[in-house]
Order: C-alpha cells, then sequence, then structure tokens
C-alpha cells in the first residue's frame, strides 16, 4: 500500500473544474500542478509520473459518482 504524506501550501479553483496549486512531496521536492476544464494535467517536478495526490484530486473533479 502506497501511502502519501504531503503538506498543501496553495489550491486555486477557478470557473469550472479548473485548479492549479502547489506543494511539497516527501522528499522536499515543490510540485507545481494545473487541471484544466477539459482534464488535461500539468506537473512540473522531477517525477515522470503524476503525482497520487493531483491524479485523486482529478478523479475526484471529473467523476460523475
Amino acid at each position: 500500500m502506497l501511502t502519501t504524506k504531503f503538506t498543501p501550501k496553495k489550491l486555486t479553483f477557478g470557473k469550472g473544474n479548473e485548479v492549479t496549486g502547489w506543494f511539497k512531496s516527501t522528499n522536499g521536492e515543490k510540485i507545481q500542478f494545473t487541471i484544466t476544464n477539459d482534464g488535461e494535467i500539468t506537473q512540473t517536478g522531477e517525477e515522470k509520473i503524476l503525482h497520487p495526490f493531483v491524479v485523486g484530486l482529478y478523479e475526484m473533479m471529473f467523476s460523475n459518482d
């Protein structure tokens, strides 16, 4: 089981389902991200895969459940 600990620093919700923000990962890296209204995700940082926090936020915003 993967456990992720992070300290959110800033989340900004725009019109519709747009959100931008940043947080520091457990290794101290600052990760900035944007989720656009059409569901496109961009993320900065050394990680090549999307951070689980960003994926969870995306799923929460675009889920039909």
